[in-house]
């Protein structure tokens, strides 16, 4: 599986003034997990591909 033990998703977002700026630029990235190593996998959608107007996840994971 993509060379991880576990495959995680999480939202990420520039740490901008008023938490409400953050909503359009919010996106969820992938990062892989082999025991305490953590590699950032990059963005679950590429550009311009969201599902929606934005995206808001809370995590989620396969192992």
């Amino acid at each position: 599986m993509i060379g991880a033990d576990e495959l995680w998703m999480a939202l990420s977002a520039p740490a901008l003034g008023h938490p409400e700026e953050r909503h359009d630029l919010a996106r969820i990235r992938l990062l892989g997990r082999n025991g305490d190593q953590w590699t950032d996998l990059g963005n679950a959608f590429p550009d311009g591909v969201s599902p929606g107007s934005r995206e808001w996840s809370a995590h989620a994971t396969i192992s």
